[in-house]
C-alpha cells in the first residue's frame, strides 16, 4: 500500500491502521510524507509494525512527487492507493486482490466509497460536493475513453488497487497536475489495460469541514481544472488507432467511406443530441461530409462540438499538428475559421491581462 501525506497527524494513524486491520495481511506500507510542517511523521513513525515504512521529503513537492516516490519503493505485484486522510473499510484489500487474482486481463480495480466526517462518521453522498460521482457502472475500456473525452472523471482514485506493471507500462504521476493527475492516469490505463469497479463501498472517503479536500471546488481549483483538463486530452491524441476508432467510430474511416450520406446524417443528429450542446455556433461534424480527412482533424473537430474551453484549445492544436503532417494546405483557412469561432481565453468579456485570482498578476 502507498500513501502520500501532508499535514494529516490528526487522520494518519487512523488511516494506516484500517490498512494493518485487513484480513488480506500480505502488504508493505510504504508512507512518503511530503514535507509536512504538523506532526504527520511522527505519527506515522509511532505505529510499530515492521511493514511500516516512511520517508520524509525535505519540503513539500506535491502529492504527485509523494505518491511516485513510493510506488518506487513498491515491491509488490499489486499497489493499493490510500490517502493519509482515509481509511479501508473492512475486507476491502482481500476483496480486490481476489478479483485481479481471478482477472488477469484487468489492470486495476476500484470500489465505490462511503463518505465519512472529521470524526469518521458516516454521512450520506448527497451531503458531499461529489453527490452521486462515484456511484456508476462499469464499461469497457472504448466506453470509458469516451465518458472521459466528454465528461468527468467518476473513479475514485484512493479505492484503486492496480499491477504495478501497469505504473511500469505507461508510466508514474504527472508532477505538473494536481487536480486531475488520476483521470490522466486512467486515460493512460485504458490505452492499454481493463478495469474493473466492485460496486460496493470499500473506502471511508474523509470530507474534511471548510472545504479543505484537495479536490473540494475553492476558486484556485476550479481555475486549474480546465488548464489540467486541456493536458489531459492530450493523451487522446497518442492513443492506437484501434481502441481511438472503438472509442469514437465518428473519426474513423470506415464510417464516411461505407454509411450512406442518410446515415451520416443519422449520426450527426444523435451526437449532436447526446452531447447536449445547444450553443455551439456551428456543426463541426457537418464538415466531415466535404471531403476525406485524417482522424486527427475529425478528433479535433468531436473536440470542438464538446465546446468547453479545454476541448476547443486542444482542438485548434491537433488541427495544427494534423496540418503540419499533411501534404494538403487547403485546410488551413478552415482551421483559421475555427479558431475565431469560439472564445476559450474569454477575450470577449474585456477582463484585465494576466489577471489573478489571488492578486498576483499585473492588471491593464
Amino acid at each position: 500500500m502507498i500513501m502520500a501525506s501532508y499535514n494529516h497527524e490528526a487522520y494518519v494513524q487512523a488511516a494506516i491502521a484500517s490498512v494493518l486491520d485487513q484480513s488480506f495481511q500480505d502488504f508493505e506500507v510504504l508512507v512518503t510524507d511530503d514535507g509536512s510542517t504538523d506532526r504527520t511523521s511522527d505519527e506515522v513513525r509511532s505505529v510499530k509494525d515492521v511493514r511500516v515504512s516512511l520517508v520524509c521529503l525535505p519540503r513539500n513537492y506535491g502529492a504527485c512527487i509523494a505518491m511516485n516516490a513510493s510506488i518506487n519503493r513498491a515491491k509488490g505485484e499489486y499497489i493499493a492507493v490510500l490517502n493519509s486522510d482515509d481509511l479501508f473499510l473492512s475486507g476491502k484489500l482481500e476483496k480486490q486482490v481476489a478479483y485481479l487474482d481471478a482477472h488477469p486481463e484487468t489492470g486495476a480495480v476500484f470500489a465505490y466509497p462511503q463518505f465519512v466526517n472529521d470524526q469518521g462518521d458516516a454521512i450520506p453522498d448527497a451531503e458531499t460536493f461529489y453527490r452521486n460521482t462515484f456511484r456508476v457502472e462499469n464499461r469497457s475500456r472504448a466506453q470509458w475513453l469516451r465518458h472521459f473525452f466528454f465528461n468527468h472523471n467518476v473513479l475514485c482514485h484512493p479505492s484503486l488497487l492496480i499491477r504495478r506493471r501497469c505504473y511500469k507500462t505507461v508510466g508514474l504521476y504527472d508532477p505538473g497536475l494536481a487536480q486531475l493527475p488520476d483521470l490522466h492516469m486512467w486515460i493512460r490505463i485504458l490505452s492499454r489495460f481493463h478495469i474493473h469497479i466492485l460496486k460496493e463501498p470499500l473506502l471511508g472517503f474523509r470530507i474534511l469541514t471548510d472545504y479543505k479536500n484537495a479536490s473540494a471546488p475553492r476558486p484556485e481549483v476550479l481555475v486549474r481544472l480546465e488548464w489540467e483538463r486541456r493536458r489531459v486530452l492530450e493523451e487522446y491524441s497518442k492513443l492506437d488507432a484501434k481502441i481511438l476508432y472503438e472509442a469514437f467510430p465518428e473519426v474513423g474511416p470506415e464510417l464516411r467511406a461505407r454509411a450512406p450520406k442518410w446515415l451520416a446524417s443519422f449520426a450527426r443528429r444523435v451526437l449532436h443530441s447526446y452531447l447536449m450542446r445547444s450553443d455551439v455556433r456551428a456543426d463541426p461534424v457537418s464538415e466531415w461530409d466535404a471531403q476525406p480527412a485524417p482522424t486527427g482533424w475529425k478528433l479535433a473537430l468531436l473536440a470542438l462540438q464538446v465546446g468547453r474551453p479545454a476541448h476547443v484549445a486542444f482542438a485548434l492544436d491537433l488541427m495544427r499538428r494534423t496540418l503540419q503532417d499533411m501534404e494538403d494546405d487547403s485546410r488551413y483557412r478552415e482551421m483559421i475559421e475555427w479558431s475565431g469561432k469560439f472564445d476559450p481565453f474569454g477575450m470577449l468579456y474585456r477582463l484585465p491581462m494576466n489577471r489573478s485570482i489571488a492578486g498576483l498578476g499585473r492588471e491593464r
